[in-house]
């Protein structure tokens, strides 16, 4: 079977009635490709850049994050070896009587 072409005839509300679409001038056609695809790659442009950004805010969370944690261990670790040095000297204090 034959593709359908694309067709500028328009059959109407009666049997013999049709119409006939006027075609765009070809300047108007090639100006709408450039435009279009000027639209499609400022649109590619944002958002690349809105996807740089997030990337960017990714890596100072983790970074924010990793400093943090380090923070958290090494406080709980000088309580830690505070709390064993009580204990030792209280055992030492022990021994000592």
């Amino acid at each position: 079977m034959a593709a359908q072409r694309r067709c500028r005839e328009v059959t109407g509300p009666g049997p013999c009635s049709v119409a006939v679409r006027a075609k765009p001038p070809k300047e108007q056609r090639n100006e709408n490709f450039v435009l279009a695809r000027r639209q499609k790659e400022k649109e590619l442009l944002e958002n690349t850049n809105l996807i740089k950004l997030f990337d960017q805010y990714c890596k100072v969370y983790r970074w924010q994050q990793h400093k943090e944690q380090k923070w958290l261990n090494s406080a709980v670790q000088r309580k830690v070896d505070e709390t064993m040095q009580e204990y030792l000297a209280g055992i030492d204090e022990r021994r000592v009587r």
